[in-house]
């Protein structure tokens, strides 16, 4: 299991319209890419996804994919984010 996040020195991850901050480095990104691509998988919570709208893809460096897993209790999860209208997508 890897863990990783970016976090201002506040402690924050949005700004206070609940935008995301730029936070991490091109080396960081890069970094993020490589350690994506060694993993099956990557767990990203609900408020994440509707916030941010990731893809957690391999795009930065050579690599498949992870399968990624919601954390969504309460079946929040937007159909047109861009995990769930993914062709790789999983219900």
């Amino acid at each position: 299991v890897t863990v990783t996040y970016a976090q201002a020195l506040d402690g924050s991850i949005a700004d206070q319209a609940s935008r995301p901050l730029p936070l991490s480095s091109p080396d960081a990104f890069n970094m993020t890419h490589h350690v994506r691509a060694l993993h099956k998988s990557i767990l990203v919570g609900v408020q994440t996804l509707i916030n941010d709208d990731p893809s957690l893809t391999v795009r930065l460096c050579q690599g498949q994919n992870p399968q990624t897993v919601v954390l969504d209790t309460s079946l929040r999860t937007p159909l047109n984010s861009r995990l769930a209208s993914s062709p790789s997508c999983v219900r």
